[in-house]
């Protein structure tokens, strides 16, 4: 199960049911970090993993997700948001 455990400089106003997020081990988006390939998502309305119109509730624009792993287990993730005017992300990001 993967779950917010800790948030720095989230955006103002962030909706506190961010921390009550749960990914199921068998979400599309774990199976999807389990590859240890970093995932960008750059328009989050032309993805199918996660809920657009719940990103769109957070102001979520675009998304970068870096898997953590401890040797050959993914134990969690890393993730940078890009809200408001903010541009996507670069392919040297």
């Amino acid at each position: 199960v993967y779950r917010s455990i800790a948030r720095v400089s989230a955006p103002p106003g962030a909706p506190g049911e961010a921390d009550a997020l749960v990914f199921a081990r068998d979400h599309p988006l774990v199976n999807e970090l389990r590859s240890g390939r970093p995932l960008v998502i750059n328009d989050v309305e032309r993805q199918s993993m996660i809920d657009a119109e719940m990103l769109r509730g957070f102001g979520v624009r675009a998304l970068m997700i870096a898997p953590l792993a401890v040797g050959d287990r993914a134990s969690g993730a890393l993730v940078a948001l890009r809200t408001g005017d903010s541009p996507p992300f670069s392919d040297t990001e």
